[in-house]
């Protein structure tokens, strides 16, 4: 259902409001996307299992995630940084800048 939600073009247009966080609806979509693929690597890593999404996915999940984090409204939904190889997955940076260690 989310995907067919994202699949129309005005659920990306004008903004949501939190008490605190009136962000655009692009970002909200951004931060669902950072929420899936965040949670479901700790699920597969949790329990052995393999983790594959598509490279697009991922990059788009990176790009957010790069810029957002640092930047966060709410510092504290993440840990700190962990260090991570400049040549690591893609999915391994994104769980690092999230205070995952891969």
């Amino acid at each position: 259902m989310l995907g067919e939600a994202w699949d129309d073009p005005t659920a990306w247009e004008g903004t949501g409001n939190l008490p605190g966080s009136d962000l655009p609806n692009e970002v909200w979509g951004k931060i669902t996307l950072t929420e899936l693929v965040v949670h479901a690597w700790d699920i597969a890593k949790a329990t052995g299992q393999r983790f594959d999404l598509p490279e697009r996915t991922l990059r788009e999940c990176l790009d957010h995630v790069a810029e957002f984090v640092p930047n966060a409204p709410v510092p504290t939904l993440w840990g700190p940084p962990v260090d991570v190889e400049p040549d690591a997955d893609v999915i391994d940076r994104i769980a690092t800048m999230t205070g995952r260690a891969p």
